[in-house]
C-alpha cells in the first residue's frame, strides 16, 4: 500500500510540475532526491523510477496539449505575454524538435506544452518529442549524481548545519 501511495505522490508532483507554471519543477526536486540517495535505492529502481516519471509526464503533457485552450485560462494569468509569444514562435519555427529541447532542458515546458496544443503541432511526435526529452532529462540527472555519488540530500542537510548550527 505503501508502494501505491507514493506512485500516485509521485503523479501528484508530475501533474503539478507539468500542467503549473511555477519556477522550479517539484517533481525535479523530489527525483533528485531519489537519484542521489545511493545507499538506500539500487539502479534497476531508478530505471523503474525514470521509467514512470517518462510515462507520467508525457500523460500530463498530453492532457495539457489536448486541453490548451482551457487550461492555459486557467493557469497562464500571471504570465507575460512575452514569455508565450516566444514559446509559440519557437515551436512553430521548430516543431517537435524544439518541443524535445523544450522537455529536455530547464525551458519552460510547461508554456511549451501550451504553445504546443495552440499551434496543433503533430499529435504522435509531440508525444515522441516529449518522452525522449523527459528520458534524456532524467537519465542525465540519475547518470550525473550516480556516477560522481553526489548525495544532494546529505550535503543540503549539511549546509543547514554549517549555516544554522
Amino acid at each position: 500500500m505503501a508502494f501505491i501511495r507514493k506512485l500516485v505522490y509521485w503523479m501528484s508532483l508530475s501533474a503539478t510540475a507539468t500542467l503549473f507554471v511555477l519556477p522550479v519543477s517539484v517533481f525535479d526536486i523530489q527525483l533528485l532526491g531519489i537519484f542521489s540517495n545511493t545507499a538506500e535505492y539500487t539502479n534497476w529502481y531508478i530505471v523503474f523510477v525514470i521509467t514512470f516519471a517518462v510515462l507520467s509526464d508525457t500523460l500530463f503533457a498530453f492532457i495539457g496539449y489536448r486541453f490548451t485552450k482551457t487550461l492555459s485560462k486557467l493557469f497562464l494569468r500571471k504570465n507575460k505575454r512575452a514569455d508565450i509569444k516566444k514559446s509559440n514562435d519557437k515551436l512553430q519555427r521548430y516543431g517537435n524538435i524544439g518541443m524535445f529541447f523544450f522537455a529536455s532542458t530547464p525551458l519552460p515546458f510547461t508554456l511549451a506544452i501550451y504553445a504546443a496544443g495552440a499551434v496543433r503541432l503533430d499529435r504522435k511526435g509531440f508525444l515522441i518529442a516529449v518522452s525522449l526529452g523527459r528520458l534524456a532529462k532524467y537519465s542525465a540527472f540519475a547518470l550525473f549524481l550516480r556516477l560522481f555519488g553526489i548525495n544532494l540530500v546529505e550535503l543540503g542537510q549539511n549546509l543547514l548545519h554549517t549555516i544554522f548550527g
